[in-house]
């Protein structure tokens, strides 16, 4: 509305002190604003913003003009647009733009100018989950991945966590040593001990049932056949051969196998590292070769051989690949190091040890925890400078977990193998919990021992999903977390692995 103000004018003349002299009554006139003086003479227009792709942020833009910030806040994902000031006529305006958390950058070509009219500034985001499963493990990309780790992880957590079992499965008495989640929503898992039938099962998370999926196995497939699996960027699944000889590369669209790789036997289990391209699959046993695996011609190199079993590698925020030693340490012991750039390894040794690891975890420190297996300590090791530290002791001995998975809320979820409870280790203040979720026994999972193996699968609902070894059900948790991962996180080679 346009602005005006009251001037009271009196016109001037002669009064009289006869009674019948007129009084002379005042005449108001209405002004615009802008014809003032010039120092009250202001037209403001005002300045705006509209942004894409900001995903539950806040966006800071500072002005060097007048030296002032301003902030917009998308608490979810879509488009917003938001008045950020007003400025006088022909002000001129700079913004620079701070990157939010987690967002790769955001960008303009109208950031400056002088302002005649209403003015809308176009900004467009980029958020690390618009990356797809495998480039969003690039080097170049960790900072970005760690930082939406940890903003989801700061959200914490509602309630207490709960575990149920879900699914039947097939009657095969070694299921899988763990399942890859495909971009379909599934965990497929090659059965470990299945000849003709049940040598693919499937565990779809949104019904959360268990199916046999009717495919023609390959000719001569043995007992302990395959040892978990890994997703290539094409969305075919390699499942790493054990004491089957050739790596079967299966197909989620068509649930076919669709190709072969001659890699010989005893592989647990491996990684994809998406700065080289290529998958790196160690040996259950030590003298073995690693195998390079090159998923664009499905061909392999071997590289050196470690003297010891390794098992449960995970991919490191620098690109480096960390490996647990599965040798029943006392004396010594020591973490394999994969460096992908080279193809080099070498190990670590981890100060007075007291048992065997199994598995691996990335946390959201960029940390990784070695999943102990009989250990009776938790041991970390930091990727920027291969440092270890002993962040929990006194655990029970014997065989207790294989393999774990990190939740949203900061906390890792470790699978039991013969433990009657799902290990929580919160990698905030490094406490594990052990009587939350128990109940891991034939009762409620149809087996006395071996129930789960390798690293739980995070579903689009948040729930952790741990596939079957020796149990008749899977297993689902529910963490609780108050944040979320997007799907390229969960698909990513960090965690969807053996």
């Amino acid at each position: 509305m346009k602005q005006f103000i009251l001037l009271l004018i009196f016109t001037l003349g002669l009064f009289s002190c006869k009674p019948e002299a007129k009084r002379i009554l005042p005449t108001y006139i209405l002004i615009p604003r802008t014809t003032q003086l010039a120092n009250s003479n202001v037209v403001t227009f005002p300045l705006k913003v509209k942004v894409t792709g900001l995903v539950d942020a806040t966006l800071t833009l500072t002005d060097s003009e007048s030296n002032k910030t301003f902030s917009v806040l998308q608490p979810a994902i879509g488009e917003i647009t938001q008045e950020i000031t007003s400025l006088s006529a022909n002000t001129k305006y700079n913004l620079s733009i701070t990157r939010p958390v987690s967002h790769i950058s955001c960008t303009s070509t109208e950031l400056s100018g002088t302002i005649t009219k209403e003015t809308t500034i176009n900004i467009s985001c980029t958020h690390v989950c618009t990356l797809d499963y495998s480039n969003i493990a690039k080097i170049e990309n960790a900072t970005f991945f760690q930082e939406e780790l940890q903003k989801q992880m700061a959200k914490a957590s509602s309630g207490t966590e709960s575990l149920t079992a879900v699914g039947t499965y097939a009657n095969i008495t070694d299921k899988s040593y763990g399942g890859i989640l495909a971009k379909n929503g599934v965990i497929y898992e090659a059965s470990f001990n299945a000849t003709n039938t049940g040598l693919i099962q499937k565990f779809t998370i949104s019904n959360e049932t268990v199916s046999t999926i009717s495919i023609a196995p390959p000719s001569n497939v043995p007992l302990n056949a395959f040892h978990g699996g890994i997703l290539a960027p094409s969305g075919n699944i390699y499942f790493v051969p054990n004491g089957f000889g050739t790596m079967q590369i299966f197909s989620p669209s068509s649930e076919t196998f669709v190709a072969s790789i001659t890699l010989g036997t005893g592989h647990v289990g491996g990684v994809y590292s998406p700065n080289t391209d290529r998958m790196y699959v160690p040996k259950g046993a030590g003298g073995f070769p690693i195998q390079k695996i090159d998923p664009n011609t499905n061909t392999f190199m071997s590289l050196g051989s470690p003297a010891n079993p390794y098992y449960g590698c995970t991919l490191a925020m620098n690109g480096m690949i960390y490996c647990a030693n599965l040798t029943t340490c006392t004396a010594t012991c020591d973490v394999l190091k994969i460096n992908p750039t080279n193809d080099t390894f070498s190990t670590i040794s981890l100060p007075s040890p007291t048992g065997s690891f199994i598995g691996t975890v990335l946390s959201p420190s960029g940390h990784i925890y070695l999943v102990p297996y009989t250990s009776t300590k938790i041991y970390t090791i930091n990727p920027n400078d291969d440092s270890v530290a002993t962040v929990i002791t006194g655990l029970a001995g014997g065989i207790k977990w294989a393999g774990g998975a990190l939740a949203p809320n900061g906390k890792i979820y470790l699978t039991s193998e013969e433990a009657a409870m799902i290990g929580i280790i919160d990698t905030r203040n490094n406490t594990i919990d052990t009587t939350t979720l128990t109940g891991i026994n034939s009762s409620n999972f149809g087996t006395a021992s071996q129930f789960f193996a390798g690293s739980g699968k995070i579903g689009s609902n948040g729930k952790i999903y741990l596939t079957a070894r020796k149990a008749n059900k899977a297993a689902s948790i529910d963490t609780k977390s108050n944040g979320s991962y997007c799907e390229s996180i969960r698909l990513s080679p960090y965690f969807n692995k053996f």
